[in-house]
């Protein structure tokens, strides 16, 4: 009459399936027996127990009003019937006490059935029992709510935990007293869970698992003989199995299913011997008709405690089959199918426990000294609870949306997956993309239902095809079972054309189900795809677009040679110019502890200093150990990021992006080196602060850092670490930073103590022999380090060594001088990760090195990969540069071979001495022939014969080609377009050329800031940050109507909110507010870490956009316009790239529908915002604006006249200067001045105006609502 398996029902109907599937389970009766002690029946389940199956009965004195246990004074006589009963009946022998004891509806009651029915009402339909009532849970109403229901029945008996353990202490001995029941076993009744209505002294909260442990208490360890539980979810989604919020009112108890855990854990630790069975689960409301695998999910969670834990749950009971109320299984085929799912699993109670210790864990070593492990922590987190034992599963975050119930069994976590840059149209490429497991049933690596990774190409919102029809899917290593993680080597085909695209990373089970149509998050990339490169000596290397001076012909597209050129790896962390060579590093970052929580990441670009630390304790302490000893302090792991042994020895022990605690200046913006040892006395010994200095120096030039960014922990925090011994006496410091400035000093740019090797051959050179002097030294010329103010992709730029180098390669911009730097930094970076040449010269002879020496935009061409490429200003198809650039020229190049003695004067070359193109100028090898002078200036050190064809004072000679009138025209227009005449020196072309780094490709735009006027909290305050942080910017929308502002936002910001969890915060969390009329609002400081993206904030920007954006809906076209510009200056200011705009839910760690499921999906506004910052960013003015004189009119023209906006999408506005950067305006009217005014303005900036005033006669709605109708954009112009 037991059963080995956990399956269970309750009442008869679903046994047939347990018997099916060779499962018999348990099966569960709910009996009302009364309290007559002369009643003598009872039944028969032997029909159950001979097919093997469990049976449990439940013995209750009656329903409500009558009570599951009669009135205290009548308990012998309900011990006398029980006992009668379970004489008479046949195939059970184990019977429950009572149920839901706690619960008002189960306490007996004096007063008469009418008047109680009163106090409760009539019984809800389906529902005869009363198990529906919000009282029954009542820990999940409001405190006033619960405060209400504690208002007892006249008459009625409250069933505290001592007369509880009275009555179920007569009816077992009166059980066990018979013959043949002497081991049958009496089980304590289930406890509602999240009900506060039984209140006692003691318990004044009426607190449910303190009424169930008192309860055991009470009946102690000799007086029990098993406990039953009842346990829940508050909706159908399968993830809240394994749900671990708690309620706001109980902090320390689960709000879901896994309230069972809290009972377990409070059954008296010499009661733990006894059996448990949960005999009954559903999902609070009726069982929905579908396979949602929320039966499967809660059996595998059963199994997994039982494998866990000594004390086992021989039961999960659903309730109930039959259709006897509203909660029957009976007909509902999806929750059939899914309890047959779940018994194709072998879940036995009487599991052999397996021991929790996760391969990660080991146990603290004997050997640290109880005062040194503080010194492990090196900095104690504040605020942090008591720490909890790990278990072996990864906990399960759970939105509040999954509580709701909109989730699906199916959920993954996305961890990591960048794709590699640069990429070429059809390439195939592959690279790591780790996820998590976060739903509630494991991923098959194989089979019918095998889970592969997949992905979607959109561009302009439309999803592109697949190649060959079907998705390209990768197949997982190992089956991933829930709360595990997997990396998988992500293949993927890019598309066939270039341009910019959106990649959307998704799973997918046996082929044609999408994760995401399950209501599961994906990874979205914005990727840049580049036009294929030429192979090397291609006959015409394509050049961009002239169709403005931003467009400007650049030198050269890279070409790509059949092989790469030796020793030209891409290393995207490295940055530098002259990183040493590593020392050698042991990587075991994978195979240490981690805690609960998952490390916060960061941007490399955020990483400012190389911090020292010491153990503090004796060497030899394993690194498990410290690693253990930060996780019990509450980190996720080791807070170092590199451990050098006494030996000299270099491991490795997280990685680069991992920080323990991002809200921390030495966490988040330090590379973390500890060495083994305690130095408050002793110092370290030569190895390893060789080894420490080694590292340190390979490390600086990685981050773009000096040796007086190595600093200790002590200089950052109130602490003695990295020992007494760093600062004082011995002050060892000062021996690293020696040791660290002499590995510096050996770096790839000094010369090369033996001759190079053989020069690999060039391309043939038809010029004269070139005759080497003897080398005159060159001092290095005054140069400008303007690389960190360009437009550039540091990751995609390729490494080379200083051997490598073998060319001086001379281009010219072939644009005009005047065009500003930063214009011709931008053409290449479109195409490239940025500009081409190593140094630019302008025609003021101005020197400014645009990239490191030892990174290159391409790694494959000769004139790039091998040779140091320097730019001229200007055009030489006619003309030369002029002699200060000769003169500059002659010192860079003299200087260059003076650090290269590999180069020589026959190393000096133009582009088109490589491949079929015109630069540096047709004037370079013949008719000026302007190499022979630059070479002649560097063979003497003489600029006299620079000077030869040229006019003193710079200006063009007799023969020389002034500007272009276009040209010109184009390029003073774009002067005014980006900076405005004041931009302009005295100077005129040259005044241009001396600031060219200064000028903005994007204005700022109108910014109205409303920081000060917001609500903020009294006390509480953001902390600041550093500007050079931000590295990335949130979009949001505020998911409420659009009409509601910042006003009231900040002010639901600042107020604390228990009922969902949310603390005071100090003010408006959006840096930026974009209302529905298209206005620019600052809301903060950027300079301040507001809240709005979980584990982000320290280097986010946030961009909130008013409305709610789901289901079909998406931001006005003047939001978009209004979004786009402001982001588009954003990026430029912080010198950010696009793929650094991010929705809030894609970033890590934050599973929200924010900014709106219109944002990745459906009308995808992500691409339209994408697009239009782009736009922007080019300079290309908007095509068509609506001006309207009010916002008023503005918003009841958008509502009334919508079909025209979606159809033609104009931007919509109140701002003349907007409006004056348009192609096409149709002009409503013009608010604070005149429409003749405007229409004025409007003709001088040559745009063509479309009249439609609005009138009394025929409002602007009207006329919009026609030409909409006719399918007609204006009502006076023509489309060109």
């Amino acid at each position: 009459m037991s059963s080995d398996f956990i399956f269970g029902i309750h009442d008869f109907g679903g046994e047939e399936h347990m018997r099916a599937a060779r499962k018999p389970g348990w099966i569960v009766f709910s009996e009302v027996v009364g309290h007559d002690p002369n009643d003598l029946t009872g039944k028969d389940y032997s029909s159950l127990s001979r097919q093997g199956l469990g049976v449990i009965v439940c013995l209750n004195n009656g329903y409500f009003p009558q009570g599951t246990l009669p009135p205290s004074s009548e308990y012998a006589n309900f011990a006398r019937r029980c006992a009668n009963f379970v004489g008479a009946s046949k195939g059970c022998s184990r019977w429950v006490i009572g149920n839901e004891m706690n619960y008002a509806i189960g306490r007996p009651s004096l007063a008469s059935a009418l008047d109680t029915r009163k106090h409760f009402g009539d019984a809800p339909a389906g529902d005869p029992t009363l198990r529906s009532l919000p009282d029954r849970f009542s820990a999940l109403l409001s405190a006033n709510d619960r405060e209400a229901i504690l208002d007892s029945v006249e008459g009625e008996e409250l069933i505290t935990p001592q007369l509880y353990a009275n009555c179920y202490g007569m009816c077992r001995q009166a059980i066990h007293d018979l013959e043949g029941h002497e081991g049958d076993q009496v089980l304590v009744g289930a406890v509602a869970p999240w009900n506060t209505q039984t209140v006692y002294p003691g318990n004044p909260s009426g607190d449910w698992i303190k009424y169930f442990q008192d309860i055991l208490l009470q009946c102690g360890a000799s007086g029990c003989d098993g406990i039953t539980l009842h346990t829940f979810t508050h909706g159908a989604n399968p993830t809240l199995i394994l749900d671990n919020s708690k309620l706001p009112g109980f902090p320390q108890h689960h709000c879901h299913f896994q309230a069972y855990r809290d009972f377990m854990h409070a059954i008296p630790v010499n009661m733990r011997q006894l059996p448990v069975y949960i005999t009954e689960t559903d999902q609070a409301g009726p069982w929905e008709n579908v396979n949602r695998g929320w039966i499967q999910a809660a059996y595998a969670e059963i199994d997994r405690w039982n494998r866990q834990n000594t004390q086992k749950i021989r039961a999960l009971v659903l309730y109930r089959w039959p259709q006897l109320d509203r909660w029957h299984i009976k007909g509902k085929e999806g929750v059939i199918e899914d309890f047959r799912a779940a018994l194709r699993h072998d879940y036995r109670w009487n599991v052999e426990t397996e021991l929790v210790q996760p391969a990660r864990r080991v146990e603290r070593q004997p050997d640290i000294q109880p005062e040194a492990r503080p010194n492990l922590q090196p900095e104690k987190p504040v605020e942090r609870g008591p720490t909890r034992v790990v278990e072996e599963r990864q906990e399960v975050e759970v939105t509040e949306e999954m509580r709701m119930g909109r989730g699906m069994v199916y959920r993954v976590q996305w961890l990591k997956g960048k794709p590699p840059s640069p990429l070429y149209p059809g390439q195939v490429i592959s690279f790591p993309v780790t996820v998590r497991n976060t739903g509630t049933i494991a991923w098959p690596a194989g089979g019918p239902q095998q889970v592969s990774l997949g992905y979607h190409f959109f561009q302009n919102r439309q999803e592109l095809p697949y190649p060959d029809g079907s998705p390209v899917l990768t197949e997982l290593p190992n089956d991933v079972a829930p709360g595990e993680t997997v990396t998988i080597d992500a293949q993927m085909v890019i598309p066939d054309h270039p341009g910019n695209y959106t990649l959307v990373l998704d799973l997918i089970s046996g082929g044609e189900n999408w994760f995401q149509t399950m209501q599961s998050d994906i990874l979205t990339r914005w990727l840049s795809v580049s036009k294929a490169p030429q192979t090397a000596g291609a006959e015409q290397a394509v050049e961009p677009e002239a169709e403005t001076v931003i467009q400007e012909r650049v030198t050269a597209d890279p070409a790509p040679q059949p092989e790469t050129t030796p020793g030209l790896q891409v290393r995207a962390e490295a940055r530098s110019s002259s990183a040493p060579h590593g020392p050698p590093i042991v990587d075991i970052a994978s195979s240490l502890p981690r805690g609960e929580n998952p490390f916060a990441l960061r941007t490399l670009d955020q990483i400012r200093r190389l911090v020292i630390c010491h153990t503090a304790a004796p060497s030899g302490v394993p690194i498990q150990t410290v690693a253990q000893a930060h996780i019990s302090q509450g980190y996720p792991g080791i807070a170092y990021h590199y451990f050098v042994l006494e030996s000299g020895e270099i491991l490795q022990v997280a990685e680069i992006e991992a920080v323990v605690n991002d809200e921390a200046e030495w966490s988040l913006t330090g590379v973390n080196i500890c060495l083994e040892g305690n130095f408050d006395e002793a110092v370290p010994p030569p190895a390893q602060l060789t080894a420490a200095a080694q590292l340190c120096a390979w490390m600086l030039p990685r981050f773009q850092l000096t040796a007086e960014s190595v600093v200790g922990m002590c200089e950052l925090l109130d602490t003695s670490s990295p020992g007494n011994t760093f600062d004082y006496g011995p002050a060892w410091k000062r021996a690293l930073n020696e040791k660290i400035i002499q590995f510096l000093t050996d770096s790839p740019l000094s010369p090369p103590a033996e001759g190079v090797g053989e020069e690999t051959p060039g391309p043939p050179d038809d010029s004269p022999a070139v005759t080497e002097p003897e080398r005159i030294p060159a001092p290095k010329p005054p140069i400008e380090d303007v690389v960190e103010r360009l437009p550039r992709d540091p990751q995609r730029f390729v490494q080379r060594e200083a051997v490598d180098i073998e060319f001086i390669v001379i281009n010219h911009t072939a644009a005009p001088p005047i065009t500003p730097l930063q214009t011709i930094a931008a053409a290449f970076h479109r195409r490239l990760p940025g500009i081409l040449y190593q140094f630019f010269i302008a025609s003021n002879g101005a020197i400014y090195q645009t990239q490191p020496l030892m990174e290159v935009v391409d790694g494959r061409v000769p004139y790039i990969a091998r040779a140091i490429n320097i730019g001229f200003a200007g055009e030489f198809s006619d003309d030369i540069p002029t002699p200060a650039q000769i003169k500059s020229g002659r010192q860079l190049i003299a200087w260059l071979m003076e650090e290269f003695p590999q180069l020589t004067l026959a190393s000096i070359r133009g582009v088109n001495e490589f491949i079929n193109h015109t630069s540096p100028g047709e004037q370079w090898l013949q008719g000026r022939r302007w190499k022979d002078i630059l070479i002649n200036a560097v063979r003497t050190g003489d600029d006299a014969i620079a000077t030869v064809d040229a006019t003193p004072g710079g200006e063009p000679g007799p023969g020389s080609k002034g500007l272009e009138p276009g040209s010109s025209q184009a390029a003073n227009g774009r002067m005014e377009l980006i900076g405005g005449e004041d931009e302009q020196s005295q100077g005129g072309v040259l005044g241009a050329q001396e600031q060219p780094i200064q000028r903005e490709l994007v204005a700022r735009p109108q910014i109205r800031d409303i920081s000060h006027e917001l609500p903020r909290h009294p006390t509480l305050q953001y902390r600041r940050r550093q500007l050079a942080a931000i590295t990335n910017i949130a979009v949001h929308h505020t998911a409420l109507p659009p009409r509601v502002g910042p006003e009231q936002i900040a002010q639901t910001h600042v107020d604390e909110d228990l009922d969902r969890g949310k603390s005071a915060w100090s003010g408006i969390g959006y840096h930026y507010f974009i209302p529905a009329d298209g206005e620019i609002l600052q809301t903060q400081p950027v300079e301040l870490r507001t809240h709005h993206v979980d584990r982000h904030n320290s280097y986010a920007i946030g961009v909130a956009f008013a409305g709610s954006f789901m289901n079909g809906a998406t931001p006005a076209p003047q939001q978009i316009h209004a979004g786009a510009r402001l982001i588009a200056w954003l990026l430029q200011e912080f010198e950010l790239q696009l793929t650094d705009v991010l929705g809030h839910n894609e970033f890590s760690y934050n599973a929200t529908p924010c900014p709106g499921s219109e944002w990745l999906e459906g009308n995808r506004w992500r691409d339209t915002l994408m697009a239009e910052i782009e736009r922007v960013q080019s300079g290309l003015p908007p095509y068509h604006y609506v001006l309207f004189p009010s916002e008023a009119l503005m918003t009841e023209t958008l509502e009334e006249a919508s079909h025209y906006f979606d159809e033609f999408k104009p931007v919509a506005g109140t701002f003349l200067e907007d409006a004056l950067q348009a192609r096409y305006v149709t002009l409503v009217g013009a608010g604070t001045i005149s429409t003749a005014e405007a229409e004025r303005r409007l003709a001088d900036a040559g745009v063509e105006i479309d009249h439609l005033e609005d009138s009394d006669a025929i409002p602007a709605a009207q006329r919009l609502l026609q030409l909409a109708h006719d399918g007609r954009r204006f009502r006076s112009l023509l489309e060109s």
